[in-house]
């Protein structure tokens, strides 16, 4: 349990649309009421509570889950809590003369915050454990980035007749690279073999005419004689 001890400035209620451009007018009108009050701030167990200082009379109590828009400057915090009944936010504004314990609180909410989800989480999935855990296989078909936080009901639809139409256009490409490749190879290897029947043509070519020229005289009046000595 955290307890912090500083000003509790007021609230105000506001459509749940609130947008952070509009946060700085929400603190002006706290402000404006000038219903300053001192207070001490208690944080555990995942829940806030306000209490005052002088007769310890709770001001409001909530859980840390439902708080948004949290809002740090120097001297004041900021933050919402969304109303579980109704499409509203309730607004509270604190300031501190000490900027450590602006800080400081906004990390408690923050750790108090954290811890509840991870309970939450664990009350869920009981049997996390490898040995009891359920595996699945999946096909992961791709990623698309969106610069809109609404999307049409047929994103995934549309999504999926993308991904297939580029899948069908990757696998043509892959087909007309392997055919090429093929058609390279196979006019390579002929080219190879022309190119060889062309050496061995050659060199017949040239054994014939070899063979085909007469002898010198030398050679001749040798085989006349029988012996080179009667050449020379």
């Amino acid at each position: 349990m955290y307890t912090y001890h500083l000003s509790y400035v007021g609230q105000a209620t506001v459509d749940s649309i609130l947008s952070t451009p509009m946060i700085p007018w929400v603190i002006a009108q706290i402000r404006r009421a000038d219903n300053t009050k001192q207070v001490a701030v208690r944080i555990g167990n995942g829940s806030l509570d306000i209490r005052k200082e002088d007769d310890n009379v709770s001001l409001s109590t909530h859980p840390l889950h439902l708080v948004s828009r949290l809002t740090v400057q120097t001297n004041s915090i900021f933050y919402c809590v969304k109303d579980q009944n109704q499409p509203l936010l309730v607004c509270h504004l604190f300031e501190s003369s000490d900027p450590h314990i602006i800080l400081d609180m906004m990390t408690s909410m923050k750790e108090q915050s954290s811890k509840m989800s991870l309970r939450t989480t664990t009350a869920l999935c009981p049997d996390i454990s490898p040995s009891s855990s359920h595996f699945f296989e999946v096909l992961y078909i791709g990623r698309i980035k969106v610069s809109q936080k609404k999307v049409p009901e047929t994103f995934t639809d549309d999504a999926l007749k993308k991904f297939r139409s580029l899948e069908k256009t990757r696998q043509e490409e892959r087909k007309n690279s392997a055919e090429l490749q093929s058609k390279i190879v196979a006019e390579e290897s002929a080219l190879d073999a022309t190119s060889k029947n062309s050496l061995i043509r050659g060199s017949s070519e040239v054994l014939k005419s070899t063979s085909s020229d007469p002898p010198p005289p030398e050679l001749r009046t040798r085989r006349r004689s029988g012996s080179l000595g009667s050449v020379l």
